[in-house]
């Protein structure tokens, strides 16, 4: 028996509902089911009409599913839970993974990850390296590379302790011949100076990996300052501040939903995107100065909260 193929479209909890849309090509007459611990949801709406299913899988005409579930106190761990096909003879199969897509902005950052170890072995720098989530992301450099953590406060697998807006007084210029920085830059005051200092210490022809967000919850207040368009990369890297983008791509798609609804808010649910990814490479040294600090403009400090991740 081949094993029923799937693809989920939404898999979106809110408010004690779900809503789950995809397709499962599997024989007439099974069944879906989504399971959570002692949880057990029928997808009733299984054997909707699927033309475009069918262009690319001959015979899947009616594979579709358009659910919406009351999951109650199960929202917040939801994401744990998995599709159940059970064809007509019982034989079973559970799916675990229903955020599973081939998303554009993971896409770029495997690119970065692809062409870092097709190149020789260098230095390696990662801006915001501190496991703040209980995660390490060293394992994305090659073995052979000689890795170099910062963070603006002390932790694990952080070797420099330092502010990402001076960097080109914490390391020699023409150092690093890689550079990342995952989730970091929405936290960065003046990214635009930030991206002048890596000029500085990323030698010509080294590549870098930028992760943030296009839309995304406020999180470690009051240093939360920006959000990104894929456009919005043009204004950081670019022939003036001494960079090219290979790639930049938006991903994880997302809907913005209005709290309160009057004329001007009265939009539905409107599709958003929760990353942005850009990858670039330094083409030339730039004379670009900010002769502004990060002191002369905040007071606060960068929040050491940790924060929990459930595995």
């Amino acid at each position: 028996m081949t094993t029923p193929v799937y693809s989920i479209d939404v898999f979106a909890p809110f408010f004690g509902h779900l809503v789950l849309q995809g397709w499962v090509d599997a024989p007439v007459g099974s069944r879906l089911e989504l399971r959570f611990r002692e949880k057990i949801w029928p997808i009733q709406s299984y054997g909707l009409a699927s033309p475009d299913v069918a262009a690319d899988r001959h015979g899947a005409d009616y594979v579709r599913f358009d659910e919406r579930m009351d999951i109650g106190e199960c929202g917040p761990m939801i994401h744990r839970a998995k599709l159940a096909v059970i064809l007509p003879d019982a034989t079973s199969y559970e799916f675990g993974d229903l955020a599973s897509v081939l998303d554009p902005a993971r896409q770029v950052q495997s690119d970065f990850v692809a062409a870092v170890a097709a190149r020789e072995a260098g230095r390696f720098l990662e801006l915001g390296s501190r496991a703040r989530s209980g995660l390490v992301n060293s394992s994305m450099v090659p073995p052979m590379w000689t890795y170099v953590g910062m963070d603006i406060l002390e932790g694990t697998n952080v070797d420099v302790v330092g502010d990402a807006h001076e960097l080109s007084s914490l390391f020699p210029p023409d150092h690093f011949d890689a550079v990342m920085s995952l989730s970091v830059v929405e936290h960065l005051l003046m990214p635009w100076k930030v991206v002048i200092e890596l000029n500085r210490v990323m030698k010509v022809g080294a590549v870098g990996l930028f992760t943030t967000h296009q839309a995304w919850p406020v999180h470690d207040a009051p240093w939360d300052f920006w959000r990104f368009s894929k456009e919005s990369w043009a204004a950081l890297f670019n022939p003036i501040t001494g960079f090219e983008i290979v790639k930049a791509e938006v991903g994880e798609p997302g809907y913005v939903v209005p709290q309160r609804c009057h004329a001007v808010t009265n939009f539905g649910q409107q599709p958003v995107f929760l990353s942005s990814v850009v990858m670039f490479r330094k083409t030339r040294n730039t004379t670009l100065r900010w002769d502004v600090s990060l002191p002369d403009l905040v007071e606060s400090n960068y929040p050491a909260g940790e924060a929990s991740v459930e595995l």
